[in-house]
């Protein structure tokens, strides 16, 4: 598939954070990257700003009120079928208990538990960003 045919996706994803723990995702194996885990997201639909897509995402796939904090940098990724420029948003969660609505299990994981985690490869730059400033807060 040549690069200017493959379908492109500006994606938002939410980074949660409580209690020294990381809310990620498992994705229903019959999806695109099935069974990886995931922090929870999706794509940015029109007119709506990355921040608005990763509150609704969350709400819509956890069942987790949020607001979002920060923007992340962006991370561009190539995969053989398409282009994908995934946005994390640090967000705080507001209200809600965490469940699988949109995704076949959630988990609350620690730092370790992150880093042994199956995830997509767009995710790479991201873990390292958020698991050097996980140390440094930590100490």
């Amino acid at each position: 598939m040549s690069a200017s045919s493959r379908k492109t996706l500006l994606v938002a994803i939410a980074i949660v954070r409580r209690d020294a723990r990381w809310l990620v995702a498992r994705r229903h194996d019959h999806a695109h990257l099935g069974g990886l885990w995931e922090f929870p997201g999706g794509k940015i639909e029109a007119n709506e700003t990355p921040e608005q897509a990763a509150v609704r995402e969350l709400l819509e796939e956890c069942g987790l009120h949020a607001a979002a904090r920060s923007r992340l940098p962006a991370v561009e990724f190539d995969y053989p079928e398409r282009h994908v420029t995934v946005i994390p948003v640090r967000c705080e969660a507001a209200a809600g208990r965490a469940s699988a609505i949109g995704s076949a299990e959630v988990r609350w994981v620690s730092d370790d538990e992150l880093r042994t985690l199956d995830m997509p490869a767009a995710n790479s730059p991201i873990l390292a960003a958020l698991l050097d400033s996980a140390t440094n807060e930590n100490g």
